[in-house]
C-alpha cells in the first residue's frame, strides 16, 4: 500500500512505500560501521593534535587536565567570510557516538552548544544561528572523531524561511504553535510517540523524510533552545540520548544527522515558534525519483519506525 503525507513544516511529499524495501539489490550492501581506537594519533580532534586545527574559541576543562569538549574555527568553513563557523569537539574520546556518549556527556555537550549557539545570537552579521552534527560515513561527517557544527548564517536560505513561514502562518491561523499542535496531535494518537515526561516528548513524526526519524520537542512552547530553562533542557539531552541508544539498538549503528532547530535572531519571543531536535538516520539514498519530483521515498512508515525503537527502547537498561 502507498500513501503520501506532507509535511506540515516544510510542505514536503512523502511517498510511504514499504513494498520497496523487498527489492533484489545488485550492489553491496552499505558499508558496515568501522569500529575505532579511543585515540588515533592522525586525527586532528584527538588530544594531542591541537596544533593541526585553527585557534581555539572554547573548552570546557578535563578533569584530570587537558580538555574535555572544546570548540574551535572551522578550517574549512562553508563561507568565504568566516564570521561564525566552529567546530565542536564534544568528546576528549575518537570513538564515541550518541548512542556511545553517557547522559552525562550528552548533557555537557549540549551546555557547550548552548554557550556558543548565545555567542553566535549576540553577533551583528549573523541572521541565523544553525547547529547540526553529522555522524558516520554517508551522513556528511569528514571525522570519524564525535564534533558537532555551528554555523551563524549571515542570510536565512529559502527552506529555512519556508518552515519559519509555516510556524508564523499556523500560529496566525490557529492561535497556537505548530509545533504544539503536532506535540498534542502526537501525544493523542499515541502510536508514534516513544516516551515522554514533564519537560519533552519523543516520537517518531507523522511525515518522517527519513526512515526512523526522531524528534525531541519541549512540553512548553520556548522559540530558543538558548533561552529555554535549565531542567528543559537537561532532559532534551537525557532524551536525545536515550533515543539514540534505541537506534542503535534497532538498526545497529547508522549514518546519523542531528540538527537543533532554534529561532532565527528576531524572533527569540515570536510565539509561533517551537525548538526541537532533529534525528535524521541516513538509511536511504535519494535517487532520481526524488531528484525529479521532490517528493521523498521513505520505506519504513514511522508507525513500524516508532513500534520497532520501543521495542529497543524496553531492552534498555
Amino acid at each position: 500500500m502507498v500513501e503520501y503525507r506532507e509535511d506540515p513544516v516544510t510542505g514536503v511529499w512523502v511517498l510511504y512505500a514499504p513494498q520497496r524495501a523487498k527489492r533484489p539489490q545488485g550492489y553491496a550492501p552499505r558499508a558496515a560501521w568501522v569500529e575505532a581506537p579511543p585515540h588515533d594519533p592522525a586525527c586532528p580532534f584527538c588530544p594531542g593534535n591541537e596544533h593541526l586545527v585553527p585557534p581555539e574559541v572554547e573548552r570546557v576543562p578535563g578533569p584530570s587536565g587537558g580538555w574535555a569538549l572544546r570548540s574551535v574555527w572551522n578550517g574549512f568553513p562553508v563561507f568565504r567570510d568566516p564570521g561564525v563557523q566552529e567546530v565542536i569537539v564534544d568528546h576528549a574520546r575518537h570513538d564515541l557516538t550518541l548512542a556511545t556518549m553517557s547522559r552525562e556527556d550528552v548533557r555537557v555537550a549540549m551546555g557547550l552548544y548552548r554557550r556558543r549557539l548565545l555567542a553566535a545570537r549576540s553577533r551583528e552579521d549573523v541572521a541565523a544561528p544553525l547547529l547540526f552534527r553529522n555522524e558516520g560515513s554517508g551522513s556528511g561527517a569528514s571525522q570519524r572523531h564525535p564534533h558537532a557544527q555551528l554555523v551563524g548564517l549571515p542570510t536565512v536560505p529559502g527552506p529555512l524561511e519556508t518552515r519559519w513561514r509555516s510556524f508564523r502562518a499556523h500560529h496566525d491561523r490557529e492561535g497556537m504553535a505548530l509545533l504544539a499542535s503536532l506535540r498534542e496531535r502526537e501525544r493523542e494518537a499515541r502510536e508514534r510517540v516513544l516516551f515522554e515526561d514533564r519537560h519533552v516528548i519523543v516520537f517518531a513524526p507523522r511525515v518522517s523524510r527519513a526512515s526512523h526519524e526522531i524528534w525531541v520537542v519541549p512540553q512548553r512552547d520556548e522559540p530558543c533552545f538558548e533561552h529555554s530553562a535549565e531542567a528543559t533542557r537537561e532532559a532534551a539531552a537525557d532524551a536525545l540520548s536515550r533515543a539514540s541508544q534505541a537506534l542503535t539498538a534497532a538498526l545497529g549503528p547508522v549514518p546519523c544527522n542531528l540538527v537543533l532547530h532554534t529561532a532565527p535572531k528576531g524572533s527569540e519571543k515570536d510565539p509561533g515558534f517551537v525548538w526541537y531536535l532533529e534525528v535524521v538516520p541516513r538509511i536511504l539514498t535519494p535517487g532520481g525519483f526524488e531528484l525529479a519530483t521532490g517528493v521523498i521515498i521513505n520505506e519504513t512508515t514511522p508507525e513500524a519506525a516508532a513500534t520497532r525503537l520501543r521495542a529497543a527502547l524496553g531492552h534498555q537498561h
